[in-house]
């Protein structure tokens, strides 16, 4: 909405040279503003993809991708957290979105006989 923002985004097969957390798999151990490459020396090998968003800006963040963000100045943003009936883990379990298609997104808490 207003201000800038530093995003740094790596790609889902970076996702080994992040060091995923074993509590939290989506939450990475590396502190990337200020990298331990000693302790973590597969970073190394990631590939960072740098940029800058600016007022008016949208950024789409597909599903597995990696990402931080640094305010560059006082800023306000907005986040969308969207989970489409078609995700990858839906497409590992079709029957869950047959029975929401069929029988509305409720359905899927519903068990199959």
């Amino acid at each position: 909405m207003c201000g800038r923002k530093s995003v740094t985004l790596y790609a889902p097969g970076d996702s080994d040279k992040l060091y995923p957390r074993p509590d939290s798999p989506s939450v990475s151990s590396v502190d990337l503003a200020s990298p331990n490459y000693s302790a973590h020396p597969l970073l190394t090998q990631a590939t960072p993809f740098h940029f800058t968003l600016n007022p008016g800006d949208v950024l789409y963040l597909p599903p597995g991708w990696w990402h931080q963000t640094r305010a560059c100045e006082m800023n306000i943003s907005v986040n969308i957290w969207w989970n489409p009936i078609f995700s990858w883990y839906n497409l590992k379990y079709p029957w869950m979105v047959a029975k929401a298609v069929l029988f509305g997104p409720k359905a899927s808490k519903v068990k199959l006989a």
